[in-house]
């Protein structure tokens, strides 16, 4: 999601409540973008309402025609409000779940503005935080510096692949906190800013150039790997896929 953002921010705190109570107030916000970012070059971003939100004995589950993801609610400490992100003068809210590091592990974008996601919230106490640095991982990308995309870097080789077949993938991205998965042709792959793109009406993904170095190749399955063999956090699944 291409934003603009304040280098200091201020962030508020939702205290004296859960997880999973606060996750069960997004069907209330209306059109929502739910974003992990692997920390290996994987951004996956899943947008629209969530229609239903149930705590099961693997989690949170967030559900409905747009939304597919299991939160472990054991792996977030704290949740905050961040109102920074600007686009052509709309706020776009977000919540942000951390860890105990102070990592965000996912976060949530009201795409309805501000109003949705106050409504939503307005039952939970907050605190003020103190004004944040935002440390940026690496600089900022624009286009006379983002790197060229390579016809043989391996995540476009890959998704340039699915694009020719008609065939539904299933793609999915895992970390520590939450487990998020799409379902849908592969229409189209773009390569710009410095990532190779795949964009539908209700899913982003954004792979970081040179990110994945390699595939671990099974029948209908492919793993991302980096270049020192490590998971990225991203499979995917086709039926074309030998």
């Amino acid at each position: 999601m291409a934003e603009q953002q304040n280098d200091v921010i201020a962030l508020e705190k939702i205290t004296g409540t859960d997880v999973a109570t606060v996750l069960k107030t997004l069907p209330k916000m209306g059109k929502v973008m739910v974003i992990v970012q692997t920390g290996r070059g994987v951004t996956h971003e899943r947008i629209g309402p969530v229609e239903s939100v149930e705590v099961t004995a693997d989690g949170v589950r967030l559900s409905g025609a747009c939304h597919e993801s299991v939160v472990d609610p054991n792996e977030i400490v704290a949740i905050h409000i961040d109102r920074s992100s600007v686009m052509r003068g709309k706020v776009f809210p977000t919540l942000k779940f951390t860890n105990e590091a102070g990592d965000v592990m996912f976060s949530v974008v009201g795409m309805e503005g501000t109003e949705p996601m106050d409504q939503a919230l307005s039952a939970f106490e907050t605190k003020p935080m103190e004004e944040v640095d935002v440390n940026r991982v690496g600089p900022v990308v624009d286009r006379g510096t983002a790197p060229e995309i390579s016809d043989t870097d391996p995540a476009m080789v890959l998704f340039t692949q699915l694009s020719t077949m008609d065939a539904e993938v299933k793609i999915t991205a895992q970390t520590p906190s939450l487990t998020q998965v799409w379902r849908g042709k592969v229409e189209a792959v773009k390569p710009s800013m410095g990532f190779v793109n795949v964009m539908t009406p209700d899913f982003h993904l954004h792979l970081k150039a040179g990110g994945i170095a390699s595939w671990q190749e099974q029948a209908g399955l492919r793993i991302a790997l980096n270049a020192d063999g490590m998971p990225c956090g991203l499979t995917v699944e086709a039926a074309g896929l030998s």
